[in-house]
């Protein structure tokens, strides 16, 4: 299984307030929520996206699988691969789904 699931009590190595968390996660939301769409907003998505530098493979499109290195996001939220030969393609993230290679 390459995404086995755990537990936050187990990861963070203490007793975790389920409700404190709850309010965090609504907080982050919130905080975000204003801002969806903009430069803020984008980079950090893009600091904190899985597989960066790595090759994947991008199914669920409309078109045959892609297999490149993930570059990022651009600022529309497409995903950017990197194919072989250097050419760089956008991938509409809501038709992706990521899996490492």
């Amino acid at each position: 299984m390459i995404f086995p699931a755990t537990c936050v009590e187990s990861e963070a190595d203490q007793t975790i307030d389920r409700w404190q968390l709850l309010a965090g996660v609504l907080a982050e939301l919130l905080h975000w929520r204003d801002q969806l769409g903009s430069p803020a907003f984008f980079s950090e998505w893009s600091s904190h996206l899985a597989f960066r530098g790595e090759k994947v493979i991008v199914s669920g499109t409309q078109r045959e699988s892609l297999i490149g290195k993930l570059i990022g996001i651009d600022k529309d939220g497409n995903l950017i691969l990197e194919l072989n030969g250097g050419k760089r393609e956008k991938v509409m993230v809501g038709d992706v789904r990521l899996r490492a290679v």
